[in-house]
């Protein structure tokens, strides 16, 4: 029998595989990736090994990446020589090398110019399990770097949205601060807007006791029932602008956050809209109206939300934990207003160890009948993916979270969305009822995707 031995050539053959796969069921600003595409510059032709193009037909390229085996240094002089002549042909400020080992994502040098450190964009963790190229042949070896395309292509979408990968990493006990004062500061005027609204409008009152309970909140109505209604909203509309915010960096059609110019239920309006246009991909678990919008919100509450927004464009929250926004309004809501809410967090290291002993397949069903925040599921979600489950749709499949309250289901809906928001089948299994009143063989109906994703190219 021949023996057959893999090559750069077949490194690369996946890489443009995967990321035609990438573009097809994810969004993306791009619209296609082509192998060896041949440019004329100053003399002679040069091939990228793969050209990510923004427009193909209007020929609109976007960057070129250069594949080498693991023998050849991703900063290799000549190497970068090549690539960033390759750039300036085609006018990409941007190109990558990799040798399945490491990769970097360089900015492009001025004409003339050498590639030196200070043009590094962002230099990824090796690939310790990677040494040659015959890992091509190892499976589990192919998924790590088919991961790695995925993550360098998410960071190139980031670039052309955002222009830069530079945003800081919210950390979360910093932030939990920032979104305490803003709390603080919110929920005296949403305070007095339900009261004012109750006083004038008596279905309005029974609406806002159900919307009440139905958040878990079964405390008397008084003043004390209604400063918990208020922060309930707070939070709610907090949760709702951090998740958005992490959505755009994956979804170039969907605008960024600001409310520059607006005032009063102008801005709240426009909220509404973000939200609207999110809800009409995917999400709207998360994003559909429900009554808290229709409370009116004071001219000194916008500025308080506007200054949350423009503290939040300054932070990365794509690069934080996938379970961080739970984790950020369990320390966030105060010990006094989980017991009346009946919630209770369980440690990460503690629910870790639950899970060792639970979980012992990568098919294993899970079901938490009181999920909160969705503890359990994220760790159960990522013991799952570290054992080799990595089909997103799969692993949610396999995912059952029941919660009574309907905010804490909600961060867990959430917290499993963010696991990879560029899927379009992201169907978490959150269920907002009482455990004890599910029967077996029950059906329960999840929100069905709202619009099939169009790919923006530049014209």
């Amino acid at each position: 029998m021949p023996e057959y031995k893999s090559n750069e050539w077949e490194f690369q053959s996946f890489v443009i595989s995967w990321l035609t796969e990438f573009l097809s069921t994810g969004s993306y600003p791009f619209d296609t990736a082509t192998a060896n595409t041949s440019l004329k510059g100053a003399g002679n032709t040069k091939f990228p090994d793969v050209l990510l193009w923004l427009n193909h037909p209007a020929q609109i390229s976007f960057c070129g990446w250069e594949l080498k085996p693991p023998t050849v240094p991703v900063d290799d002089p000549e190497l970068l020589k090549n690539a960033a002549a390759k750039a300036l042909t085609i006018g990409a400020d941007y190109f990558v090398t990799w040798n399945m080992r490491d990769t970097i994502i360089w900015k492009t040098p001025k004409q003339g110019e050498k590639v030196n450190a200070e043009h590094r964009e962002k230099n990824y963790p090796t690939l310790i399990s990677i040494s040659n190229v015959e890992d091509l042949n190892n499976e589990q070896k192919k998924i790590t770097l088919k991961n790695r395309a995925k993550e360098i292509l998410e960071d190139l979408t980031i670039l052309k949205n955002k222009g830069n990968l530079h945003t800081a990493i919210a950390e979360p006990t910093f932030f939990v601060k920032k979104l305490h004062v803003a709390v603080e500061n919110l929920y005296p005027d949403v305070d007095i807007a339900i009261k004012k609204k109750v006083g004038l409008d008596k279905k309005f009152r029974a609406e806002i006791t159900a919307w009440a309970r139905k958040q878990g909140n079964n405390s008397p109505v008084d003043d004390y029932f209604y400063q918990m209604v208020a922060r309930q909203m707070v939070y709610r509309l907090l949760a709702r602008i951090i998740f958005y915010d992490t959505l755009t960096g994956t979804y170039p059609q969907l605008p960024k956050l600001d409310l520059i110019g607006l005032s009063g239920q102008a801005a709240i309006k426009k909220l509404r809209e973000f939200f609207n246009a999110a809800s009409d991909i995917d999400w709207t678990a998360v994003f559909e109206k429900d009554l808290a919008d229709d409370v009116e919100f004071s001219e000194n509450s916008i500025v308080i939300i506007h200054k949350l927004i423009d503290d939040l464009n300054i932070y990365n929250f794509k690069l934080l934990p996938h379970d961080v926004i739970g984790a950020v309004f369990e320390q966030l809501i105060p010990e006094n207003e989980r017991h009346t809410l009946g919630q209770y967090f369980t440690r990460e290291n503690l629910v870790d160890l639950i899970n060792a002993f639970c979980i012992q397949t990568t098919n294993a069903i899970v079901l938490d009948p009181t999920c909160g925040t969705g503890t359990f599921l994220t760790r159960a979600y990522d013991k799952k993916k570290t054992a080799g489950l990595y089909d997103h749709k799969e692993l949610l499949g396999q995912l059952w979270g029941v919660d009574i309250a309907n905010f804490p289901a909600e961060l867990a809906t959430i917290n499993l969305f963010r696991q990879n928001v560029g899927e379009i089948t992201n169907f978490p299994r959150i269920i907002c009822e009482d455990f004890f009143d599910i029967q077996p063989e029950s059906k329960h109906k999840f929100p069905p995707l709202k619009k099939v994703m169009i790919r923006i190219s530049k014209r």
